[in-house]
């Protein structure tokens, strides 16, 4: 009789080990489960926000137009000097529907002597001229004139932005010019037109 006793506690303690195995064996299993189905989703994500920025970038480049030619002389301008500040530029097509007439419209640098404006004036115009000169569309360019704007103070004291350097340079004195000596050459002196304003001239002569 003991013998029968002892036998089904063996028995209960089995069951109950192999119950407790079973839970954990199934626990196990679904962390398992889980895990692959956690990661397998977040590369799914990953992979749609890639192709989505992939279809992204090559309709952007679809929309993308190609430069026009005012469009790369604009970026040569903007691009070519520090000496002053690119305001607007005109562009016009000649009559022959072939070559430009450029207008540069720039400011001036304030808080300078009248002989450091002068100079960033000429610096500034050199730059502008080279970069238009030499780059590719060169051989398309008729003429280009620079207007530099700055704050002059009139008779009556009152502050007014005027044209205080104007400067144009036609292809015909362009294509006689050195360009890498560009640095040592009086732009004055092989520009087509040049108009100083009074009050400019008047403080260089002052100074």
């Amino acid at each position: 009789m003991e013998d029968k006793e002892k036998d089904t506690e063996y028995n209960d303690t089995d069951d109950a080990g192999c119950g407790c195995g079973c839970l954990v064996i199934i626990a196990i299993i679904i962390i398992i489960a889980f895990f692959f189905f956690f990661f397998d989703s977040h590369n799914t994500k990953n992979n749609t926000t890639k192709e989505q920025k992939q279809i992204t970038q090559i309709t952007e480049k679809k929309q993308e137009k190609p430069l026009t030619e005012e469009d790369i002389i604009k970026d040569q301008i903007e691009s070519a000097t520090h000496f002053v500040d690119i305001k607007d530029v005109n562009i016009m097509k000649m009559a022959d529907n072939e070559h430009y007439s450029i207008i540069v419209f720039a400011k001036g640098k304030d808080n300078i002597t009248a002989n450091q404006m002068y100079q960033s004036y000429q610096y500034g115009c050199k730059d502008i001229f080279k970069s238009l000169y030499r780059s590719g569309m060169g051989n398309k360019i008729h003429d280009v004139k620079i207007n530099i704007t700055a704050d002059v103070v009139s008779k009556s004291g009152a502050n007014t932005e005027a044209n205080i350097y104007t400067i144009t340079l036609k292809k015909d004195k362009a294509a006689k010019i050195k360009w890498s000596d560009i640095d040592m050459i009086d732009i004055e002196q092989v520009a087509n037109d040049v108009i100083i304003h009074p009050a400019l001239r008047r403080e260089l002569m002052d100074n």
